[in-house]
């Protein structure tokens, strides 16, 4: 997971996710940095988005609930 930027962690990631989507579905928030998928063998994936600026990580947090590839995601701000 990056340090620097904005990051937002999504977990409950379909396993079927890869970094093209996860980098799609969030690119209308703002300009990204980085995208890391982290799997969980077949019970899903967690994503890191590291955006390069604030409002877009805000944007990402509006996103807090959504259905995306058959899955229930969470948006939140990373530690």
């Amino acid at each position: 997971m990056s340090s620097s930027g904005y990051t937002v962690e999504v977990t409950n990631l379909s396993p079927a996710a890869i970094e093209k989507d996860v980098n799609d579905f969030f690119a209308f928030c703002g300009p990204i940095e980085l995208v890391e998928i982290i799997r969980h063998g077949d019970l899903g994936c967690t994503a890191y988005v590291t955006f390069k600026d604030p409002y877009a990580l805000e944007t990402a947090l509006f996103l807090n609930v959504s259905s995306w590839l058959l899955h229930e995601i969470l948006s939140q701000a990373s530690n």
